[in-house]
Parts: structure tokens; C-alpha cells; sequence
């Protein structure tokens, strides 16, 4: 009698324990070798996703499902069904191995995942790599759009993905699961999470879930939840700084609620992986250090005639398709020689790098995998490249505040899921013991409310400065000058930490400067953390010859001097920024033209270069890329009459592109910007319409 092959059966079988037909509910299993160890699987592809020989497919999102200790992939992908609700992605059901869990299986004689990176030789963790890396072989897979998700012991898999490779993750939905209080210090906070769980639970504690869950809230500075609008039993607590953390809380204990293939298809659908070619900023020195051996600028000549640091290269092809990526037209991964290099093996001869050369690590593998999903994109920001020009487009300009009869120098940040804008009020620009600080918040950039208005008696308050420590305070720095009539007697520096919790008090302690170069007039403009440390530069405004000096601050009070600046034209007013590679950049005003410098860590050794623009009031901005943006008061016509707030795209040596002049004249400048997506908002003040006031900018920003 003639017997169908098993693989038959079994996709026969789970098409009948789906309840759909095969051709429309379609589960292949898939076998592969990882290691010593033969590994399983149930995967569908979307028909349109397959790659044959002629088409790569069209990309689809891919989600990796895992069942919980002691479970089957056959069982969980009937129950939990996400391929059901998600009927255009990818999706892969695996299988796990007999593993001890401490709560149900200290023999370890059922199935589950490893849930600590080091144990079991990391078998789960080679295990993805592998599905992920088959997938990119036979379907076209989207790169930004990979998520993960499983229940119970699947789902402490699933945290553990978050902190190993989160490179190559868009967004994860673990249920019924705990991974300890540093879950938010070890895992990237680009991910976004949904975690499913119940209070009720008696197997894995509500409070384990909960400790992870505020430890990713604490980490990416989230704030206050509210409703998930595409569904109310959803909580969104909005990050600061990364991806945002949701929680749907049932009431079904440990169980897998049925809800839950529902809610993480539509979650993994608004979350894709965040744009930006940062990501891919470490594959350069990958490449110099693998490859440019036999494809870099000291080949002589290249093999085969490739060279990965040119840009032109990018657009070769082979006999497969494109030597890098596709970069004409959407043939996918399919179609680039590289992946093949790279993921195939195949002919010793063509394997990258060759036998004879060191071998690629697994990260780095990865790393250039992920690039290569990515279509191999070329970076501005690599050694080497020119950078690309930014664009900016003035959508709108509000007028926020001009109830005093001087408002001016404006700061604004991102808090907690509101713009937060703080500015100087007073009587006149300068002078007097009337300068009060404003601050104002909104969610929306349009409806403002006053937050709180901090004075001191016989003090004038100017240049309120913005900044969000690691603690999620927010800090205020501002400048207290004493005056005798027009006289300035002396300046120093204050700091206030802003709990929004604890109201609209704020109390102003001094900046105790380091004794070693303080002087009478000692002015800290503006702070940026780096880590733990906020860093900033004093500057003394006495005589012909002004001084600056770099200090860093760890608690908020103490400056520490780190370097003394040489730089002539009375230099002043300065904004840090971190650039990507770990330096350290900074944009200074002076009485000429302004200046760009650049130190690598411990920021002691500075080179300078010029800007052919003097800027008033300047501030930095730099993109994920590298890029930067520069804003400040730009002076024109004969003797510096006409002032304009202006922005331009800078670089480190001494290179200005003017790319818009907001509105604006007479007393004018001090602008704040923040980057939202592809929108850029620019706080600043001017006199152009007969009185000072505060305006906001809406910029798109194009690159």
C-alpha cells in the first residue's frame, strides 16, 4: 500500500485541527539543523510573500509565536491562531526542547525555552537566528517590521529576545511573564511591548510582571497611562525615550487569554521598527575590519573588482541581482549576492570573508544580515561620505505667550508625553530685578497651560535651560544676576529639579562651581547629560578677555572643572551635544563669527573650526545620523542691523547651509528644537510684530 509521506500527514492533519482549508490555513513544517541538534517548526508564508526563482515576493511582516512550558507548536498555534487574525504576515510556531523550569519542571522533561542568555549552549537563541535567516532565503521579509511574542515560559523567551536581539526587532507581546527588576537597563528601548497579564495568576507572581514592567517604564521615562485607542482594556504609558509600553491586564490568571492574538496582531501593526539608518551605524566598522581587506581602499586591486567603501559600488549587480542590495527597484533580499555570501555558506570559494581570513562572529552576522534586510543602505554619517543635505518646510508658526511686557529666551523639551517651554519675563531684554521664569506645557504644541512662575526678590532670572536627568526629573538652569539700577554686580547659576508630581513649587539651589576657576560673574548656559553626568560650559563675561571653561556636573549641583577653552572674540553662550561615535560637540556664540568644536571622551583635547555665521543664542540638534542642526540669532546688512532667527545644517568643519528663516526681527533669537518623527518644533521669541512674544515653529523635516 502506498503511504503518504509524514510531512504530508502532518500538514493534512493540522489544516483539519485549524478548521480552515489547507490551501487557505496552510502551516508547513519546517526541519533544520541547528548545531548538533535537529530543530522544528510550523510556518506560514503568505503566497504573495514566497520568493521563486523569478520574483522575491512582496515584503511581509514576520511574527515568531512561542508556546509555554510543556506545550506543542501544533496546539498553540490552533489555540492561539495568531496567523488567523494576521492573515498577511509571516508567522512561525516553534518547537521547543525539554527544559527545566524551577516552577514546573525541575527535571526538565517537558518542552520550553531557555530564559537566561549562556544556558543550554544559547540553543533558542541560534534557533531564531536560523528561522529568521531561512525566512530571509525563501520569502521576502520585511526588516522593520519583525516582532515576538509567546506565553508564560514563551514569554520570558520572549524578554530575553528583547535584550539579545533587539537589532533585528520591531515590537514584542510577552503573556504571563516576568523578567526580573533590569529588564528596563538590559533590553532596548527602541522595542515597543505589549505585556499581557493577570493579577490573578498564581504561577508566574503578578508582582514579577509588574517589576519588569515598571522597570521598562522607569527606563524609557514613561508617562502617566492612558487608553489604548485601538482598544480601551489596553493601557499606554507613552515613553521619552524610546518605545512606548503597554499592558493589557485580564483577569484570567495564567491562562492565555483568547484575546490576546487579537490585540498583538493590531499592536505589531502600529508598531514597525522606528526609521532612521542609525541602527546600522556600527556595519562600517564591520566592514573595515572583515572585509575591506579584499574590498576596501587598500586592495589592489579589489576582488572581483567590488569595493564596499565606495558608494558607487552599491549600484553593481551579479548574475543573482545586485552585488549589495537591490537599490533600482523592490527585488528584496532575495535578489542581493551578499545575502547569499553571507547566509548560504554554499562553495567554500565564495563564502565572506574567505577561509584564510577571520571569521565573522554571530553579532556581526547578524548586524549585517539586519543591514542587508535593510537594502543595504549607504549612510551619510559613515567615514568617508558625504553628507546628505537636509531639507526643512515651514508649516505654521503660533504665537504661544506675550502677556508680560518682555518675554523672551526660550528652551523647550519632550517630558513625559507633553512639550514642556520655559522662558524669561520681565520688564525689558536686560536689567532690573523683575526677570521671571515661565514655564508652560502642552500635549499638543497648541493649547498651553501655565505650569509655574519662579522668582526670587532682588534676583533677575534669565535663559531658563531644559534638561531631563537620568532620574527622570526634569531639570531647570537658569542665570540669577544681580544688578544696581543698569550695574551688573555679579551672576551666578541655579538649578531647580521639576517632580510634576510634587506641583508647581520649585526650589532654587546655587551651582557650587568648582573653586579652582570660579570668579565673580560665572555663567553655566546650558547642560546635556551623557550617561550619569550633565556637562556644560561656564563662561565669565569680566574685561576684554572672556573665558569659558567645560565642567561636569553628576548630582545637579557640583561643576566640576573638566577643560578650559582658548577661543577669542569674547566667546559666551555654548550647547553641548553627544554626537553618535561617543564624542562630544559644542556650538559657541562670540562678538564675530560663531564657532563648531568636537573632543572625543574624556572631552580634555578640542579642535575648532569656524562657522561663516554668527549666531546668538545658539542651539544644537544633532540627528540619529549624525547630522546636525544649528539655530540662533543670525545678523545681517551693514553693522549687524537686521537680526533674524534662523536654522541651517552645520557640520564639524566649519560648513553652513542656511535652511530657513523663521519669522522674525528686531529682538529675536534663543530658540529651543525638538524632533518628533519627521516633524521638527522650534520654540523662540521676536519682536517683529511690535511687541516680544513667544512663537512655535512646525517644520517638516526631509533627508
Amino acid at each position: 500500500m502506498h503511504r503518504a509521506p509524514f510531512s504530508l500527514l502532518l500538514v493534512l492533519l493540522l489544516s483539519l485541527l485549524l478548521g480552515a482549508p489547507a490551501s487557505a490555513q496552510r502551516l508547513d513544517t519546517w526541519r533544520l539543523q541547528v548545531g548538533d541538534v535537529e530543530r522544528a517548526a510550523l510556518v506560514r508564508i503568505p503566497e504573495a510573500a514566497r520568493a521563486t526563482e523569478n520574483e522575491a515576493g512582496e515584503p511581509a511582516p514576520v511574527v515568531f509565536a512561542f508556546h509555554g512550558h510543556g506545550g506543542r507548536a501544533p496546539g498553540f498555534a490552533r489555540r492561539f491562531g495568531l496567523h488567523r487574525e494576521w492573515p498577511e504576515a509571516i508567522v512561525v510556531y516553534p518547537q521547543g526542547l525539554p527544559t527545566p523550569s524551577r516552577l514546573v519542571d525541575p527535571d526538565g522533561r517537558r518542552p520550553g525555552w531557555q530564559n537566561v542568555a549562556g544556558t543550554q549552549g544559547d540553543r533558542d537563541l541560534a534557533l531564531f537566528d536560523a528561522l529568521l535567516a531561512r525566512l530571509q532565503e525563501e520569502a521576502a521579509v520585511d526588516p522593520d517590521r519583525i516582532h515576538v511574542t509567546g506565553h508564560s515560559n514563551g514569554g520570558g523567551f520572549t524578554y530575553l529576545l528583547l535584550e539579545e536581539r533587539a537589532e533585528v526587532l520591531a515590537s514584542v507581546s510577552p503573556s504571563a511573564s516576568g523578567k526580573g527588576r533590569r529588564v528596563g537597563q538590559t533590553a532596548a528601548a527602541g522595542v515597543a511591548v505589549l505585556h499581557a497579564g493577570s493579577p490573578d495568576d498564581e504561577l508566574v507572581k503578578w508582582v514579577w510582571q509588574e517589576n519588569a514592567l515598571r522597570s521598562l517604564r522607569e527606563a524609557r521615562r514613561c508617562g502617566e497611562p492612558e487608553p489604548w485607542a485601538r482598544d480601551e482594556r489596553v493601557v499606554r504609558f507613552p515613553a521619552e525615550e524610546g518605545a512606548d509600553v503597554l499592558l493589557f491586564e485580564h483577569g484570567g490568571g495564567h491562562r492565555h487569554h483568547p484575546d490576546h492574538a487579537r490585540l498583538a496582531a493590531r499592536f505589531f501593526q502600529d508598531h514597525p521598527r522606528p526609521a532612521g539608518p542609525s541602527k546600522h551605524l556600527g556595519v562600517y566598522a564591520i566592514l573595515e575590519a572583515k572585509c575591506f581587506g579584499c574590498h576596501g581602499p587598500g586592495a589592489d586591486p579589489p576582488r572581483a573588482g567590488l569595493r564596499l567603501d565606495l558608494p558607487a559600488s552599491y549600484d553593481q549587480r551579479s548574475e543573482r541581482g545586485w552585488l549589495i542590495a537591490s537599490r533600482a527597484d523592490d527585488a528584496g533580499i532575495i535578489a542581493c549576492e551578499l545575502f547569499y555570501r553571507l547566509a548560504r555558506g554554499g562553495d567554500p570559494r565564495q563564502q565572506m570573508p574567505p577561509r584564510d581570513a577571520e571569521p565573522l562572529t554571530a553579532e556581526e552576522r547578524r548586524q549585517l544580515l539586519a543591514w542587508v534586510g535593510s537594502k543595504a543602505p549607504w549612510l551619510d554619517a559613515w567615514p568617508g561620505a558625504e553628507p546628505g543635505p537636509v531639507s526643512l518646510e515651514l508649516e505654521g508658526v503660533s504665537r504661544v505667550w506675550d502677556a508680560a511686557p518682555h518675554q523672551a529666551f526660550t528652551d523647550l523639551v519632550s517630558y513625559r508625553g507633553e512639550l514642556v517651554l520655559a522662558f524669561r519675563e520681565g520688564d525689558s531684554h536686560v536689567g532690573g530685578t523683575g526677570g521671571a521664569i515661565r514655564v508652560l506645557s502642552s500635549r499638543d504644541g497648541e493649547s498651553w497651560r501655565s505650569r509655574t512662575l519662579l522668582a526670587e526678590e532682588g534676583l533677575d532670572l534669565r535663559d531658563p535651560k531644559l534638561s531631563v536627568a537620568p532620574d527622570g526629573d526634569l531639570l531647570l538652569l537658569v542665570g540669577a544676576s544681580r544688578y544696581e539700577g543698569t550695574e551688573l554686580l555679579g551672576r551666578t547659576s541655579k538649578v531647580a529639579r521639576w517632580r510634576p508630581r510634587a506641583g508647581a513649587d520649585l526650589e532654587l539651589v546655587d551651582v557650587r562651581i568648582d573653586p579652582e576657576i570660579a570668579g565673580p560673574v560665572d555663567w553655566l548656559w546650558r547642560l546635556t547629560w551623557i550617561g550619569s553626568t550633565a556637562y556644560g560650559v561656564v563662561y565669565q563675561p569680566e574685561g576684554d578677555v572672556w573665558r569659558q571653561h567645560l565642567v561636569a556636573i553628576e548630582d545637579g549641583v557640583e561643576a566640576r572643572a573638566v577643560a578650559t577653552w582658548d577661543l577669542d572674540q569674547r566667546p559666551s553662550e555654548a550647547t553641548l551635544r553627544a554626537l553618535p561615535d561617543g564624542s562630544m560637540a559644542a556650538l559657541v556664540r562670540r562678538e564675530g563669527n560663531a564657532m563648531i568644536g568636537s573632543a572625543p571622551p574624556p572631552f580634555t583635547e578640542w579642535t575648532w573650526n569656524e562657522l561663516p555665521v554668527s549666531l546668538g543664542g545658539p542651539e544644537l540638534l544633532v540627528l540619529d545620523d549624525g547630522r546636525m542642526l544649528a539655530a540662533g540669532r543670525r545678523s545681517e546688512g551693514e553693522g549687524g542691523w537686521r537680526k533674524r532667527t534662523a536654522i541651517g545644517q552645520v557640520d564639524l568643519a566649519g560648513n553652513w547651509t542656511e535652511l530657513a528663516v523663521l519669522p522674525s526681527g528686531g529682538d529675536t533669537s534663543y530658540p529651543g528644537m525638538v524632533l518628533e518623527g519627521s516633524e521638527l518644533l522650534v520654540s523662540y521669541y521676536s519682536s517683529h510684530e511690535g511687541k516680544s512674544a513667544i512663537y512655535l515653529a512646525r517644520m517638516r523635516l526631509e533627508n
